[in-house]
């Protein structure tokens, strides 16, 4: 989403309460366009949002100040619109505690080329705007590669973890591989995962396309698994505003403790090690992921198993 749109619902949405009939006429023939009422569905989501609150309340340390009062049902018309528009558009590009990072760019004398590779170092998580105005937000260690043209939009996940906020254009999809599945979007919200076993998809806004060894359609509150080039899983669940781990936060619901490790991982110098035979065990909760071996050994405890934290590695097991 462009962010001029999303300022610009921001500002609807900071004076609503006080809107003349006129306004109200005015406000009306805005959202009457699809983007601009997507957009401002989306302030509005993320103004009354949990993930949100919790965002600002751990960020005391941030170099963006925002008001103590988040959420829109009391703050005082004196607010200013553009300092809303601040706090949420800080939350959106940069997650508390993440640095902001500056797409590089050439250009070539026949063409505009943009191409940016992107990185977020092991428990560091990163956000950036593209050339064409869409937002991603990589989760710890990860890595991707984008390649822009007047004629097509080109992206690499080459691993971890990524929340993509595409910028319409229907003229110019925007494809991602992830070496198993190939991705594509006109514009929309949607998380990828790619581990070296699999790739998840989950949708937050819109349609997506997902191309494995078929082609499946998803929509908002699907998300599906490929695995070994085959769509292995799709199902349909209620999701967050944004994802949970944009906030900090890993909740899993039956997951195996491998792929919980995993997640972990990319949060810790140290390899974690775990006894293979416990790879059938279901692990259920909501952990912290910027406290990755406090939350590893609060799994390790809730399940009767035996935590070892040393100097170059921790190990997992079970008890004897």
């Amino acid at each position: 989403m462009k962010p001029d749109i999303l300022e610009q619902a921001a500002n609807w949405l900071d004076q609503e309460d006080e809107l003349t009939s006129a306004e109200k006429s005015e406000l009306n023939a805005w959202l009457a366009n699809p983007e601009h009422m997507a957009a401002y569905k989306k302030m509005q989501g993320l103004l009354n949002s949990d993930a949100l609150s919790d965002a600002l309340q751990q960020s005391s340390d941030s170099t963006v100040v925002c008001l103590e009062q988040t959420r829109k049902k009391h703050v005082s018309v004196a607010m200013a619109a553009s300092l809303t528009f601040v706090c949420i558009l800080a939350y959106i590009l940069m997650p508390y505690g993440n640095e902001y990072s500056e797409p590089r760019q050439t250009t070539a004398s026949t063409s505009h080329i943009y191409e940016v590779e992107l990185s977020s170092p092991i428990a560091e998580r990163k956000s950036s705007v593209l050339d064409d105005g869409s937002q991603v937000h990589l989760n710890a260690n990860s890595a991707l590669s984008v390649s822009q043209t007047k004629n097509k939009r080109f992206a690499v996940l080459e691993q971890g973890q990524v929340f993509f906020d595409i910028a319409p254009d229907e003229n110019r999809p925007f494809i991602i591989n992830t070496g198993n599945a190939e991705i594509t979007v006109l514009g929309t919200s949607f998380d990828v995962k790619r581990t070296p076993q699999h790739t998840t998809v989950s949708v937050y806004e819109g349609t997506v396309n997902v191309k494995a060894d078929k082609k499946v359609t998803l929509t908002k509150g699907h998300s599906i698994k490929v695995q070994a080039g085959k769509i292995v899983n799709v199902s349909e669940q209620t999701f967050d505003i944004l994802p949970l781990w944009r906030a900090g936060w890993l909740e899993v619901d039956n997951t195996p403790i491998d792929e919980v490790i995993a997640q972990f991982q990319a949060y810790l110098d140290k390899k974690v090690v775990f006894d293979e035979r416990l790879s059938g065990l279901l692990i259920n909760g909501r952990f912290a992921l910027d406290r990755p071996e406090e939350s590893l050994m609060l799994i390790s405890n809730t399940n009767q198993l035996e935590f070892v934290n040393e100097t170059q590695r921790i190990v997992i097991q079970a008890k004897n």
